[in-house]
């Protein structure tokens, strides 16, 4: 079922978020200026290719900055997609749009909100529980068929456009419970976690986020390791493959918590500017920064060459806004392989397993 919208004047977002910092552009942008290509890669944007005509048209074709008012009618004219309800694919131009309208949506149970420099967005679906299919799993694969998601305030008339966003890679979506449309029974909704991919509308004001300063100052919030995987279709990834991996993740980084508050230090969790860290802590002048992966026999050299490189990504990151840092890769178990042990320490990476003690967690001249 669509998401359907009544008809009301445009409306602007009111979710509570904290208010930006003032920054300075010079060390700190150069350094972003520089990863900007690798940062779009990481959020799983597609990068059009040269031999693909339809999607450099319309690319190019692609004429709305964040800010910018259209009325609905005409935006749909003009790049396709439905004209009505929340999540609007468009087979005309490779654009995914989704729109937001607090006051409308809550009749509905969706709840829109900011939560640091992510936007959660409610899947479609008034009555039952959500489903991952039709708009919702237009929203989730939109990178994998080479789509734009585009978020607009407002649902009718004069809409605006907020900017382009992408799936949170590393945690695409949960699942929250919400009432159904007219305060109607509680049922569980798909809750998306989208990311800004470059200048994005908020509060009146167009931000990058690469140039917003990192507050390193949003408590820990532990996961929950009960999680699960939607159906997918014969011969893709198996589902219980994912939850696994996911579950072992998940266990690792709230281990790592609870030792962290056994030793009196409070975990962070990435808040607005930060980066996308899985779990950091202040240690006197230092912040420790922590990517945490599972392993399987069959990922093990590949998860182990992503995460050591977003970690030396999330240092540098910190480094070039003139924060101390020290990065950590947490891992379920030793390596296969020893030499993963001096890779990492040769940049300057702790790679480390349970059990964790003072010892790992600490920078080294802190033992």
């Amino acid at each position: 079922m669509s998401r359907p919208w009544a008809q009301s004047n445009t409306t602007r977002l009111r979710a509570p978020l904290p208010r930006l910092s003032q920054y300075s552009p010079s060390r700190q942008e150069t350094c972003r200026a520089k990863a900007a290509p690798a940062t779009r890669r990481l959020l799983g944007v597609v990068e059009f290719v040269d031999n693909d005509s339809r999607y450099l048209e319309s690319e190019k074709a692609w004429s709305l900055s964040p800010g910018d008012r259209i009325r609905r009618t005409e935006l749909h004219a003009r790049y396709g997609g439905r004209r009505q309800g929340g999540i609007g694919p468009s087979a005309k131009t490779p654009n995914v749009f989704i729109f937001t309208d607090r006051d409308v949506g809550k009749k509905h149970g969706y709840l829109d909100r900011w939560e640091g420099d992510t936007f959660l967005y409610v899947g479609e679906g008034q009555r039952g529980n959500q489903r991952m299919e039709q708009g919702n799993r237009a929203i989730l694969e939109h990178v994998s068929q080479g789509r734009a998601l585009r978020l607009f305030e407002g649902s009718s008339g004069e809409v605006t456009y907020v900017g382009e966003f992408a799936v949170d890679p590393s945690a695409p979506y949960h699942l929250e419970r919400a009432p159904e449309t007219g305060n109607g029974p509680l049922r569980d909704v798909i809750v998306f976690r989208l990311r800004p991919v470059g200048e994005f509308l908020y509060r009146g004001r167009v931000h990058r986020p690469e140039t917003a300063k990192p507050t390193l100052s949003t408590p820990y919030r532990d996961l929950d390791e009960n999680v699960t995987t939607s159906p997918r279709k014969p011969f893709e990834i198996d589902p219980d493959a994912v939850d696994r991996a996911s579950r072992t993740h998940i266990r690792l980084q709230n281990e790592l918590a609870s030792q962290l508050r056994s030793l009196g230090i409070e975990p962070q969790r990435p808040g607005f500017g930060d980066p996308k860290f899985d779990i950091g802590w202040w240690w006197k002048d230092t912040f420790v920064v922590a990517e945490v992966k599972s392993l399987s026999p069959e990922n093990e050299v590949l998860q182990l060459q992503l995460g050591l490189g977003q970690t030396l990504d999330y240092v540098n990151s910190l480094e070039c806004t003139g924060k101390r840092s020290y990065g950590l890769l947490a891992i379920p178990r030793p390596p296969s392989d020893d030499r993963w042990i001096s890779l990492c320490e040769s940049h300057g990476v702790r790679l480390i397993w349970p059990p964790f003690d003072r010892k790992t967690l600490l920078p080294p001249h802190e033992h």
